[in-house]
């Protein structure tokens, strides 16, 4: 009979105790840093060097300028994009690896900017700013939800903009 009740009882307590670990690890997920704050920073600095990247009387600007967004690349490393905090664990991690990856790209870019700009060189670092539009969107795609979708991607809206048909879509449109 005590071999019964020890069996409930321990029974009871892991019953109990799963809960909690992964509540703990829901937890643990959403108090992940997000990289927010470092992507406007960024996307900040970049709209300072789309406006300025040919012009090399501007180079000294461009380069302050992309010495802020370098920097706040490396810092949005330490972030977890909310789609890979809501991952499942067994998940999340590869998907972090993914998107570590993708900001390295970026980096590179922009250190290829940066000495392009140190050259004087300001046509092939207009190409590489237009190169790095195209992994910011490419990184958006893949780890930023699109506006208009929930978490779960049900519809709600008119999609991202820039996206034909949604408003002030087209050719243009930042993403």
């Amino acid at each position: 009979m005590t071999v019964i009740v020890r069996t409930v009882l321990i029974s009871g307590v892991l019953a109990l105790a799963c809960p909690v670990a992964s509540h703990a690890q829901d937890a643990a997920a959403a108090a992940a840093k997000r990289p927010q704050a470092d992507m406007m920073a960024m996307d900040k600095a970049f709209r300072a060097l789309n406006a300025q990247v040919k012009d090399p009387a501007q180079n000294a600007a461009s380069l302050a300028a992309l010495a802020q967004m370098e920097a706040a690349t490396v810092a949005s490393k330490d972030g977890v994009p909310p789609l890979v905090a809501a991952l499942p664990e067994a998940e999340r991690a590869a998907r972090l690896v993914e998107y570590k990856k993708e900001i390295n790209k970026l980096l590179r870019q922009e250190l290829d900017l940066e000495e392009q700009l140190l050259e004087g060189n300001n046509a092939k670092a207009a190409e590489t700013l237009a190169a790095m539009q195209a992994t910011q969107q490419e990184g958006h795609r893949g780890f930023r939800p699109q506006r208009g979708r929930g978490p779960g991607g049900a519809p709600g809206g008119a999609g991202a903009p820039g996206a034909p048909g949604a408003p002030g879509g087209g050719a243009g449109g930042r993403q």
